[in-house]
């Protein structure tokens, strides 16, 4: 797939407010090159990488959000549209402070656990 298949299109809601989002001509978000969406509203930042139209990331979240402090939101992790991650949790939210809150545990779109406040003192970035 050649980069002049992919339409960069640019709108703006409010004044500090934007999507940048990357279509294919099916109107599929997709880029192998980094984020497909990048996104900020009411504050709130936040980046999806998609690949013909479906999350994907093979090195790392395919989801960032973050609070308007720039602290992190939720990170998670897909392959081909579901969610998933074998090397640890595939949802991390985290509260205005950056702790983690909720963390689930998927493989192939299935859940296999979720934890509320966690109380592990593990690196946020490992929970």
């Amino acid at each position: 797939m050649s980069v002049s298949e992919v339409e960069f299109i640019e709108d703006s809601i409010e004044p500090d407010d934007f999507v940048l989002q990357w279509l294919l001509p099916s109107e599929r978000w997709h880029r192998v090159d980094g984020p497909a969406i990048i996104a900020r509203r009411y504050g709130a930042y936040g980046e999806s990488y998609f690949q013909n139209g479906q999350q994907h990331s093979d090195d790392g979240p395919a989801v960032f959000e973050f609070h308007p402090n720039l602290e992190r939101l939720k990170l998670s992790w897909y392959r081909h549209g579901e969610h998933h991650r074998s090397d640890g949790p595939a949802v991390i939210e985290y509260d205005f402070n950056g702790t983690a809150i909720v963390v689930e545990w998927w493989v192939d779109g299935r859940q296999i656990k979720r934890v509320e406040r966690p109380s592990d003192t593990a690196p946020s970035d490992t929970v």
